[in-house]
């Protein structure tokens, strides 16, 4: 299917509305500090609101980049989408990068600055994108929800530490872009582009975050949430931007939920927001220090 797309390639300097097409796929290339960046669009002119997706870990045996996972979605959703391929997967023999880029260059953030030029091109504002991405294309939606003010951000299961992570994906990567570098060095000077909440502190903001999480994933757990949820919890506003929920699935694991479990939390979601916006009235239906009554028992719990 993505063969046959057209593709229009551009500069990230001279993106303009020539390089917008509505009610049909296709590829868009955006060539920035010399690096290619590879976007599936499907706009659509009758919807004022955009998903954009990010990609998990891929098979090399089965796939090979620009990689768009979950790109038969789109046909499945009624708003505009934009898929973006991660660019570091080129950069050697690995199958997740985080957006990590190279020493100097942050690609994720070269990504947010590409979605800068490009939404007031397509007339959608910032607090109508919605960030979705699992496992390490969640990392990057939260990364990306940061870089871009007023967006909204629904993960499932995702990466909240790389370093966290198996310890292979993450040797692979720091191998090609730090080699020679232990991971504490590594860490020192790089710490924004590995740490969702290293971030947050470093830029002092959260982006509205729907963090959707499975119980029996331990390593997700342990790892990731729990961690996320002991270095933010004390930040001010945290539980007013951040709804985390729980569900339970042993055989799924890590895997995410499939498209209908997916796209009722994005309408869902969508349709909060629209009664936020209308209703200055509308109060969380938790308050915070029930949350994080209930959070610090769940700290308690993966801390034994």
């Amino acid at each position: 299917m993505l063969d046959n797309l057209s593709e229009i390639v551009t500069d990230i300097r001279n993106i303009n509305s020539s390089h917008i097409k509505y009610d049909a796929p296709y590829i868009l290339k955006v060539m920035c500090t010399g690096v290619k960046y590879e976007f599936l669009m499907n706009l659509k002119r009758e919807s004022d609101k955009l998903i954009i997706l990010g990609s998990g870990a891929y098979q090399p045996e089965k796939l090979k980049p620009p990689i768009f996972q979950r790109h038969a979605w789109m046909k499945h959703i009624p708003e505009s989408t934009i898929f973006y391929n991660d660019p570091t997967l080129y950069n050697g023999k690995i199958r997740l990068g985080w957006g990590y880029g190279v020493k100097d260059d942050h690609y994720l953030e070269n990504i947010s600055k590409i979605f800068v030029k490009l939404l007031p091109v397509l007339g959608i504002p910032s607090g109508k994108v919605l960030f979705y991405g699992s496992s390490g294309g969640g990392f990057m939606s939260m990364i990306l929800g940061g870089f871009i003010k007023g967006t909204k951000v629904i993960v499932n299961n995702p990466q909240t530490i790389v370093t966290n992570y198996y310890s292979g994906h993450v040797k692979d990567l720091m191998e090609i872009v730090h080699p020679g570098m232990t991971i504490e060095e590594i860490c020192k000077s790089y710490n924004h582009k590995l740490s969702v909440p290293f971030f947050y502190k470093k830029i002092g903001y959260i982006p509205r975050i729907i963090y959707i999480q499975n119980v029996s994933c331990e390593h997700d757990m342990q790892n990731h949430l729990v961690p996320f949820i002991s270095e933010m919890n004390s930040l001010d506003k945290f539980f007013d931007k951040v709804n985390i929920i729980l569900y339970s699935d042993s055989i799924k694991g890590h895997s995410p939920l499939g498209l209908k479990e997916t796209l009722d939390y994005i309408s869902e979601y969508f349709i909060e927001l629209e009664d936020l916006k209308n209703d200055i009235s509308v109060v969380p239906a938790v308050p915070a220090s029930r949350k994080l009554g209930r959070y610090n028992k769940l700290l308690g719990f993966f801390k034994k």
